[in-house]
């Protein structure tokens, strides 16, 4: 798990490739636990509130300019 910081640092690609990665591991933490493979039940808050936090910096476009999708406006009046 990346801090905070490094997660701002890295480029937009990375971050999807980490929200992948931590959703994977938050499928699998949570059939661990209804199968009571596991008592971890603590790691399902700590991976959501890890995959929120990467989904705030796509949502804030916080990666490299080539990553962030261009914006037309319709400047034709009707």
């Amino acid at each position: 798990m990346y801090t905070l910081e490094e997660l701002r640092k890295l480029d937009l690609t990375k971050v999807r490739e980490e929200i992948r990665k931590a959703e994977k591991d938050l499928f699998k933490i949570k059939f661990e636990v209804i199968s009571d493979q596991s008592k971890s039940n603590h790691l399902i808050a700590k991976n959501k509130k890890y995959i929120a936090q990467m989904r705030t910096i796509l949502g804030d476009g916080m990666g490299t300019k080539e990553d962030k999708p261009t914006e037309t406006t319709n400047t034709t009046k009707s």
